[in-house]
């Protein structure tokens, strides 16, 4: 591979299992490949569910989730004519298989606050706006 080319695959034993703030080894990369795939903004990937219904809410899917891709590899040559050639992957559809834990560490919102009781209310705010 020619230096400065990205590989598309990587062993999940060796430094693609590593965090890089940490310099631990990142839960569930041990034994496995990583690939990176990827698609268009124009032609997302389909997503469904079990039951192979669209999910359409962006926030049932999430970084975490257990899920079966499939997933097909190409050839490219950049620039043209160069006879320098890669391989890419495209993420063309994602079943969703079942909830997991976030991999993003935010909680969900019903997490961090409830519903404020009547009694709650401030008067300091109730007349000025709070701006951020």
């Amino acid at each position: 591979m020619a230096r400065g080319d990205k590989e598309p695959g990587k062993d999940g034993d060796g430094p693609a299992g590593i965090a890089k703030k940490t310099g631990k080894p990142m839960e569930g990369y041990a034994g496995h490949w990583v690939v990176a795939a990827s698609t268009g903004e124009t032609s997302p990937p389909g997503v469904v569910d079990r039951n192979g219904e669209e999910i359409l809410k962006a926030s049932d899917f999430y970084a975490g989730c257990y899920a079966r891709a499939y997933v097909y590899a190409y050839v490219w040559e950049f620039p043209k004519n160069s006879k320098t050639y890669g391989v890419g992957f495209i993420l063309d559809h994602v079943q969703k298989l079942r909830d997991g834990k976030s991999f993003s560490g935010k909680k969900p919102v019903g997490e961090v606050f409830g519903a404020l009781a009547a009694e709650d209310e401030s008067e300091e705010f109730a007349d000025e706006e709070l701006a951020f």
